[in-house]
């Protein structure tokens, strides 16, 4: 906006100056001596601005910044700021930030001990995930048992079961911005709150959790329940909460107590200045930063802005100087074109990576209504035919304008332990039709009519094949929906789109059409992080009234696959076992496919032409996961 207006005066003063002089005479012009050798001194180059502030602008404000409160993107982004790590996720792996290393059974940070259990005593039951009590007739996991192979019942007395520790050792001279000293107590008062009724939390870990303590000021040690095999035991480090300030206050008290939720201090590049409610939140170097920052490095001033309604305008914010970075609460495929617009004309860059998030189409396999609707994909066949149908491509091309990429597995390709297909699924709309056929899916006489059903077991002859498709409301799934609806229409099949508010669409069960499992079909994802998510397809997670939180919507059952994922949960990557069930949970899938796979959405963000140092990772859990690297171009542009 300045450079704008500072650009406009000089152009109204020179048109000025052309003007007044076009009214005087013109003088004489005097007669000059000849000269020689005359150097003219080339003129002064105006220096690049000089960037001190950096404004990142982010779609809502959030509603706290206490850890074990709000869980929006926008609040993760700028806790990203406050706190660095302790622990981050790249490339799906946890890497150490403020720990001097991840515990590893390798590395001796982690190990198994055994311990005597008796009717009573706490345990994780191998088969409902769930801490229990020993009991007769129950299942558990024998010492040195790693695998639902040699699972036993216990028919009482006295019982070896493994439980694992492991040992976090942070850096030594971190300090808090306030200039106290980091320490592991700290660590245990985060695990402390956590854990209290009174915060709003999962309380999985904290769950399964037999103890946390302080070995020294530097050290923690983590104590699973015995039965307990945690895949992602190397993260399983409580970010840091700040005893000194917040002692002497309830659980209930910190969480909305202001210097939890609204000045909250960390140890990380910046330190909040002050926020000022509905427009911004200014933050400015930490003093005490362990990380001892370049000189050229960081800003004097990091201004969070939100956008909320404006939030249509966010490229073109850029553009002004209202906003240096769009984070990607900001920004969707949609917007591409006019961001490879601005980016051609040097108004901007922007980058994107596929993420995190698998798109897939889940087919409701065990609806609670039965009937027609589970006999629709009830045969693997029809499901392919389905798939052979679509076009991945093509929507990776047209819906997503380039970015993101076609995915044929419930993770994406990034993951380290994806496993390409044998035979991979190709778009054969020809391959798909002739199988559509074989079911006994037919076609009419002009080929052009929705399929029916002739001698389809649990089918009434004559059925359409036709459903509806849920989908959430969003940038993206209306462009789906067409494409979808277009590509599958080729087929002989009739997809009616429905798009539904998201907080109604995925409410638990039994009130959702989803977990509700009354949908015939939905689009949605599923994000991975550092575990593979098997259990989304186990028949253990099927919602129920016994089980209302279930994530296996799509009633999916099999019994190798619960064999593949079980064996997944109950190992750890240090084990060949473990990557072996993966692979194999990716097989089964692509064989039985309950879900045909679409796409791997991107994520992106977009920033003014002088911001360097973004490193964007695919699965992270803030796109800023590296906010201490971001500095002003050597260049300045």
């Amino acid at each position: 906006m300045k450079t704008t207006l500072v650009r406009t005066c000089f152009w109204l003063g020179l048109i000025a100056g052309l003007v007044g002089c076009s009214r005087l005479p013109e003088p004489a012009l005097p007669t000059l001596a000849p000269t020689k050798n005359v150097i003219v001194a080339p003129p002064t180059p105006t220096p690049p601005p000089i960037h001190t502030d950096l404004i990142v602008c982010l779609a809502q404000e959030p509603s706290s910044l206490y850890l074990y409160g709000d869980t929006s993107r926008e609040a993760d982004t700028v806790l990203e700021a406050i706190y660095d790590g302790p622990i981050d996720v790249l490339g799906f792996q946890p890497k150490p930030v403020i720990l001097d290393d991840l515990p590893s059974l390798a590395n001796g940070g982690a190990r198994f001990e055994s311990v005597s259990l008796r009717s009573g005593d706490i345990y994780v039951n191998p088969e409902t995930d769930q801490p229990e009590s020993l009991a007769r007739g129950k299942p558990y996991l024998p010492s040195g048992c790693t695998q639902a192979s040699c699972v036993q019942t216990y028919t009482g007395g006295a019982v070896d079961l493994d439980r694992l520790v492991a040992d976090f050792r942070l850096k030594s001279d971190l300090a808090w911005s306030d200039g106290e000293p980091l320490t592991s107590a700290d660590s245990v008062y985060s695990f402390t709150l956590d854990g209290d009724p009174a915060t709003p939390s999962t309380k999985y870990l904290f769950a399964r959790t037999f103890s946390y303590k302080e070995v020294d000021d530097l050290t923690v040690e983590w104590i699973g329940l015995p039965g307990f095999i945690d895949a992602d035991y190397r993260s399983n480090f409580w970010t840091p909460q700040p005893e000194h300030v917040l002692a002497g206050m309830s659980a209930g008290e910190v969480r909305t107590s202001k210097l939890a939720a609204r000045m909250p201090i960390g140890w990380g590049p910046y330190q909040i200045s002050h926020w000022t409610a509905g427009e911004q939140i200014v933050l400015t170097p930490n003093t005490s930063y362990w990380a001892n920052w370049p000189e050229e490095q960081g800003f004097e001033r990091l201004i969070f802005r939100f956008l909320g309604d404006q939030g249509g305008s966010a490229i073109e914010q850029v553009k002004t100087g209202e906003c240096d970075i769009l984070d990607e609460t900001l920004l969707g495929p949609g917007d591409v074109p006019q961001l490879g617009a601005a980016q051609e004309a040097a108004d901007l860059r922007y980058t994107s990576v596929p993420g995190q998030l698998v798109m897939r189409m889940d087919m409701n396999l065990d609806p609670v209504s039965g009937g027609t609707v589970a006999g629709l994909f009830s045969d693997a066949r029809t499901r392919h035919a389905l798939s052979a149908c679509i076009d991945r491509q093509e929507i990776v091309d047209s819906v997503l304008h380039g970015t993101g990429e076609p995915a044929d597995s419930y993770l994406p390709p990034s993951f380290p332990l994806y496993s390409a297909p044998a035979t991979p699924e190709v778009y054969d709309p020809a391959a798909g039709r002739k199988l559509l056929n074989d079911v006994g899916w037919m076609s009419g006489p002009s080929g052009s009519e929705v399929r029916k059903a002739s001698g389809i077991p649990d089918v009434k002859d004559g059925t359409q094949l036709s459903f509806e498709v849920l989908m959430p409301t969003g940038d993206v799934y209306a462009s789906l929906g067409t494409t979808l609806a277009t590509e599958l229409a080729k087929c002989g099949v009739e997809v009616n789109v429905k798009m539904v508010d998201t907080a109604d669409l995925f409410a638990s069960w039994p009130d959702g059409p989803v977990f509700g499992r009354t949908f015939q079909a939905v689009v949605w994802s599923w994000p991975t992080l550092t575990s593979p998510p098997c259990d989304m397809f186990a028949s253990w997670e099927v919602p129920s009234d016994d089980h209302p939180y279930g994530s296996n919507a799509s009633g999916f059952n099999d019994q190798a696959y619960d064999a593949a994922c079980r064996q997944s949960l109950l190992g750890v990557p240090d084990n060949a076992a473990y990557g072996d069930a993966v692979i194999q949970t990716q097989d089964i899938l692509r064989d039985q496919l309950p879900a045909i796979p679409l796409f791997v959405r991107p994520r992106m963000v977009a920033f003014a032409p002088w911001v360097c140092g973004f490193a964007l990772d695919p699965s992270s859990p803030s796109v800023f996961w590296d906010m201490e690297q971001l500095h002003a171009c050597p260049s300045g542009n």
